[in-house]
């Protein structure tokens, strides 16, 4: 068996993220109605000897969601040609911007297009990007915290 791995880190002050995808799924970003996503060409650990992998770089703004999720959540539906863009419409359409909300209508989505099987673990992580300032702060300092929701 091959590891895969997928990573984002996110500077808390400047929102500037970091993805490390190594043989895992597309990440997606929603920005309001556009949904983008984020992948990379890494190859699962233990294909190859050498740890060589590529990092991919955005900059998060406030109030952007980003979902990340597991395989299981693609390899679900079966019947879909494309599934990154079967999913970027899904995310698309939804017309809620609550991670936590968002994350229990993506797994219900593709439990229910997947007749109800469920054959691999299903993880969902959504995060949503907000500036936090603090009320007692005379000068609003600009720190990002981003809020996790899990699904498994």
């Amino acid at each position: 068996m091959f590891s895969t791995l997928d990573l984002t880190i996110i500077d808390l002050q400047t929102a500037d993220t970091s993805f490390i995808k190594i043989g895992s799924m597309p990440s997606f970003i929603k920005r309001g109605g556009q949904v983008s996503s984020v992948e990379s060409g890494n190859l699962p650990m233990g294909i190859i000897s050498e740890a060589n992998f590529d990092v991919v770089s955005r900059s998060m703004q406030d109030e952007d969601l980003l979902i990340m999720m597991s395989d299981g959540m693609f390899d679900g539906v079966k019947h879909v040609e494309n599934k990154e863009r079967w999913m970027r419409r899904i995310i698309s359409e939804m017309e809620t911007e609550d991670p936590q909300t968002m994350s229990d209508l993506l797994l219900e989505e593709v439990i229910r297009v997947s007749d109800g099987k469920i054959d691999d673990d299903m993880t969902v992580v959504v995060t949503k990007i907000r500036r936090n300032t603090p009320r007692w702060a005379k000068i609003p300092m600009q720190k990002w915290v981003p809020q996790i929701y899990k699904e498994a």
